[in-house]
């Protein structure tokens, strides 16, 4: 019985992380229809504005759990015992708009917005991923 219970445990937590990254958006993937169509999300942004992301954050990564799947590290989840997932997919932060000192440069908005420059993590057409805070 207690191996069944081992195993149950096991599949809500392979359940709970995949549901927790797999409804995650991509960067400019074909659901948003591409990098520069302006798509982000439900919201389609104007043409002042850019689709910001940011990363995950460590937090978001820990699913509280006593039994760890394949491929998570165990950790502690807010004083809990718990799994940390290797990764997760970008979280939509929506459309923002550029700054008029950026003229168009999606880079130049992406540093402003995130904080600086080294926390743009990517920028790719009309989408930037800011860097997680943890």
């Amino acid at each position: 019985m207690r191996a069944f219970v081992v195993f149950l445990s096991s599949m809500f937590v392979v359940t709970a992380l995949l549901a927790s990254t797999g409804g995650c958006e991509t960067m400019g993937d074909s659901a948003d229809g591409g990098a520069d169509s302006g798509v982000c999300g439900q919201a389609t942004c104007s043409s002042t504005q850019f689709c910001l992301y940011r990363e995950c954050t460590t937090k978001e990564r820990c699913i509280p759990s006593t039994s760890c799947p394949t491929g998570t590290t165990p950790a502690d989840c807010d004083g809990r015992p718990g799994c940390l997932s290797p990764t997760c997919g970008p979280v939509l932060q929506g459309c923002r708009e550029i700054p008029t000192t950026c003229g168009s440069d999606v880079t130049c908005a992406c540093g402003s917005v995130c904080g600086s420059p080294s926390a743009c993590s990517k920028v790719d057409g009309r989408n930037a991923l800011c860097a997680a805070a943890n």
